[in-house]
């Protein structure tokens, strides 16, 4: 009896279990997949959050709950969230990310971060997660005050509390540097934003904070920006970076930034670095460097596999008008870049340089900053370098810089004894300081033309430099609108006819002629298709020092060689 009445029990018992299991299935169900709505206009904070009809009110309600793979938390388009950022807590699963977004009709939701140190959006150690269809922005955080010389925050530990639009930070323990995927932000987008009016950066990733000294670390890995706007913020459009270690380590890797404007903002444009594995890709960037000094428009830095492509970047400035005026140009792979590519790039009417290539070795105990197997090819540059630098500029000991198949028309802006960068400046220059050390540069197959009727009284020359380095010139075509040739090889040698720049070594397949382009100087890029008559068909070297060779297409597409042979210049005659 007493046996049977156990087994009676224990089956009870079992069936209980699983009706309790049913029962509790679909409130486990909703966990996932679940869409939760904030209007900022009508909605309550008491409400369940789960349709437009009970939508929550605030974001810091929106802050309340715990998010996993697939949930969506969506912002009612025509309205405005004034006050505590967007914090979300939890992770979504690779395939099946958080969305956060829009929903309903009108404009933008826009999501205004207000407070001392107050983002709009705030991804900390959270992973997949995808950003879409906002308008942001933030108020009430002091800017930072600006180091003159490098255009930084005086504070140079101001990212351990200042706040961008969009703060994306990998933060771990203090002193742990293994700190896994607790401390990793990973695979994020943010995809059709308008990031707008920040008192720091619009958007910024740190994996860790970036000074050493602090000794707190973190990782970003597969951060893809892209359909993103970003303008009239104090500092930078977009910036991602990493602790700086004294050995080469990267804590931000897998960077991608696609389709996108960054405009008139006080810094850069979007700059990246340390990183690894980076793409910046057909991209933007415009009258950047508004109130901060050595600012671009597009760049990385002591960064390793980075391709700057199909990107055009112009107007870009810096605000110094004395001898310690840098950069306001529009692209650089900076000190410490490793397998660097600038490659179908159109920059045009910079302050500063058109490509930039640099190397400064840090010291102080860091085995990083200087700089090799930095490329570029097929890129056009028009009327850039008006204020300091050159169109193509080279500083410092790079190893190697290969330049070659680029268009670049230059026209002249400075007077003899200008004490700008660079001097007097041209077509292409190259210059050292103090540690820099001495680069080894090959400059093949480019066209390079000065127009010096524009400004006749300043000084045209094609090549500027202070002649300290290893120079491989060949089959390059110089040409001078005005006539006649003008090389300044260091300051006490200055070369003024064809047979004295051979006798240097150089150009000995090289032309000094009319490159006879299709349209008018200065006149964007399809001016330079050349005609068929044009001496830089077919004239072309096989580039072999170039760590991914000749490629496979010109700037416009043409599929390279074309006749058996490369031409010169960025355009390949069909």
């Amino acid at each position: 009896m007493k046996d049977n009445l156990r087994r009676s029990v224990m089956i009870i018992t079992a069936l209980l279990v699983v009706l309790m299991s049913l029962f509790a299935a679909p409130s486990n169900a909703r966990a996932v997949n679940t869409i939760y709505y904030v209007n900022c206009a009508t909605g309550n904070d008491s409400n369940n959050g789960l349709s437009p009809s009970t939508a929550w009110r605030t974001a810091t309600r929106a802050n309340q709950q715990t998010y996993t793979a697939g949930d969506q938390i969506l912002f009612a388009r025509g309205t405005v969230c004034s006050g505590a950022a967007f914090k979300p807590v939890g992770n979504g699963a690779v395939g099946n990310p958080v969305i956060v977004a829009d929903y309903g009709t009108g404009n933008l939701p826009v999501i205004d971060g207000v407070g001392a140190h107050e983002p709009a959006i705030f991804l900390l150690n959270v992973q997949n997660y995808t950003v879409r269809n906002l308008d942001l922005t933030q108020h009430g955080q002091t800017p930072q005050l600006i180091e003159s010389q490098h255009g930084k925050d005086q504070d140079q530990n101001s990212d351990e509390y200042m706040r961008a639009i969009v703060h994306i930070l990998g933060l771990g323990p203090l002193g742990v540097q293994a700190c896994g995927e607790a401390c990793t932000v990973r695979n994020i987008r943010l995809e059709n934003l308008k990031v707008h009016d920040g008192s720091w950066n619009g958007i910024y990733g740190g994996a860790g904070y970036y000074q050493l000294d602090t000794n707190t670390f973190g990782y970003i890995d597969n951060l893809v920006v892209t359909g993103v706007e970003a303008w009239n913020n104090q500092k930078s459009g977009l910036d991602v970076t990493s602790t700086y270690t004294k050995t080469i380590i990267y804590g931000s890797t897998n960077i991608q930034v696609l389709n996108s404007y960054f405009h008139h903002n006080g810094a850069d444009g979007a700059v990246i670095g340390p990183a690894d594995h980076v793409l910046m890709d057909g991209n933007e960037a415009s009258y950047n460097g508004q109130s901060r000094n050595a600012r671009l428009g597009l760049w990385t830095w002591d960064s390793h596999d980075t391709t700057i492509q199909f990107n055009n970047s112009h107007h870009n400035m810096t605000p110094d008008n004395t001898n310690q005026a840098r950069d306001g140009g529009g692209f650089d792979c900076d000190l410490g870049s490793e397998d660097c590519m600038m490659q179908y790039n159109w920059s045009h009417d910079n302050q500063g340089e058109g490509f930039l290539i640099l190397t400064w070795p840090i010291g102080y105990g860091y085995s990083r900053g200087v700089s090799h197997n930095i490329q570029m090819r097929y890129n056009i540059s028009e009327r850039d370098a008006k204020k300091l630098a050159c169109p193509i500029t080279v500083f410092g000991g790079v190893l190697p810089g290969v330049i070659y198949n680029n268009t670049i028309y230059y026209e002249p802006n400075r007077l003899a004894g200008s004490v700008m960068f660079q001097a007097e400046g041209g077509a292409f220059c190259s210059s050292i300081w103090g540690k820099s050390g001495n680069p080894t540069v090959h400059i093949y197959n480019n066209i390079f033309i000065n127009n010096g009727t524009v400004n006749p009284s300043a000084v045209s020359n094609l090549v500027w430099t202070d002649a300290k380095g290893t120079f491989f010139f060949n089959n390059n075509l110089w040409y001078r609108v005005e006539g006649g040739l003008r090389f300044q090889w260091s300051t006490r040698t200055t070369i003024t006819t064809w047979s004295g720049w051979r006798a240097k070594g150089f150009d000995a397949q090289g032309y000094n002629a009319n490159p006879l382009i299709t349209g008018a100087f200065g006149g964007r890029p399809n001016a330079y298709l050349l005609q068929a008559g044009s001496p830089a068909i077919n004239h072309a070297r096989i580039v072999t020092e170039a760590l991914r060779g000749m490629g496979t297409r010109d700037y416009f597409g043409t599929v390279i060689p074309q006749g058996g042979a490369y031409d010169i210049g960025a355009a390949e005659r069909p």
